[in-house]
């Protein structure tokens, strides 16, 4: 992949057409290491998200990060990828849901028609369609869950779980990018009056987009199996090294 610019997309997507997802576009430098904020986005229904994928800037240098399995609808029961990604969330307490009520076909085909390609072959490529999971993003990153996805957790301290991610997240992409202004403006935005579920959505949504954005920059990254074969589905996540 030899693309200086690549457009990022982390993409939270509802499991049903009129709910809300969350969006967040960005726009990566490969060469200078810089990247920036291009669209922080809650899109209402799968309508709205359909509108702002077709109007991506260069769908040739985009890669999607899409918090969803990308099968169609109906599959019963947990795929093999989903039971391994299960085995290794286990001692985090996080679950994974079999995807049978997914309702995505015609945003996966829109993002197709535009050119990005399911689990490409070889793995990685621009342009491409991944499949990503933003609580095992949290143990790449964490090594927990996601503070703010706990059960019964009041809404004020669901919104400051998400400050603070959004703080340490400002910290660790200054760390490994030059980080534009637009971007950090983002993640510093006041959470107090900003519906919880629109918080919940868009941080998902970065934290999806973070997957491709350390792959193509040639940082730590993770999939599920270990060691992809072509055909098959893979889930892929970053993995930052702990400090001793």
């Amino acid at each position: 992949m030899n693309e200086r610019l690549v457009w990022v997309l982390g993409l939270d997507i509802a499991w049903m057409p009129k709910n809300p997802s969350g969006a967040v576009l960005l726009l990566l430098d490969r060469e200078k290491l810089r990247v920036t904020l291009e669209l922080g986005a809650w899109l209402r229904t799968h309508n709205q998200v359909l509108k702002m994928l077709q109007t991506l800037p260069d769908p040739s240098k985009s890669v999607c990060a899409i918090d969803a399995p990308l099968l169609p609808r109906g599959i019963p029961k947990l795929r093999p990828v989903d039971q391994a990604l299960l085995q290794e969330l286990w001692p985090y307490r996080i679950g994974v849901l079999p995807p049978r009520s997914v309702d995505l076909e015609k945003v996966l085909d829109v993002l197709e028609r535009i050119g990005l390609t399911r689990y490409p072959w070889p793995p990685f490529q621009v342009p491409s369609l991944l499949e990503v999971y933003p609580q095992w993003v949290s143990v790449g990153i964490w090594r927990r869950s996601l503070i703010y996805k706990q059960r019964g957790l009041p809404a004020s301290g669901r919104r400051e779980a998400i400050r603070r991610i959004r703080q340490d997240l400002q910290r660790i992409l200054s760390q490994r990018f030059r980080v534009g202004a637009n971007l950090i403006q983002w993640l510093r935005m006041p959470v107090e009056n900003v519906p919880v579920r629109r918080l919940v959505d868009e941080t998902d949504a970065l934290l999806c987009a973070l997957v491709p954005l350390w792959l193509h920059a040639g940082l730590g990254i993770r999939t599920i199996p270990r060691h992809p074969q072509k055909g098959e589905p893979y889930i892929i996540t970053l993995w930052e090294e702990q400090e001793v």
